[in-house]
Formats: structure tokens, sequence, C-alpha cells
């Protein structure tokens, strides 16, 4: 079986507005890479009965 894996961060301003002052985030940093929108990583797995295998990591080597 393959699966997908999607970790993601993403700024999204009407949720970081109550934490903004609160000292719980770096609110300059925030600030930085909000123009980004986000970041999602995806990996593609494939589940075997050895364990799984990273197949996206052998894509990029």
């Amino acid at each position: 079986m393959v699966v997908t894996i999607e970790p993601g961060l993403y700024f999204i301003s009407q949720l970081i507005a109550p934490y903004r002052d609160s000292g719980d985030i770096d609110a300059s940093l925030v600030q930085r890479l909000a123009c980004h929108g986000g970041i999602r990583i995806e990996d593609n797995v494939l589940v075997t009965r050895q364990g799984p295998d990273n197949l996206t990591s052998k894509t990029t080597e």
C-alpha cells in the first residue's frame, strides 16, 4: 500500500490574531513568513512487511 503523508503549516491571520501579542508565538517570524501562505511537505511512502519505504526521497537523490 502507498500512502501520502502531508504535514503542513499554514498562516491564517484570523487564527493567529488572538496569539499575536501573547508571547506564545514569534510574531515577527510569523509576519516574515505569512506572505508565503504556508508550507506543505508531501512524502509518498510504500508500506511493506519489512517497514516503510519513503519513495519521495528516492526521486530527490
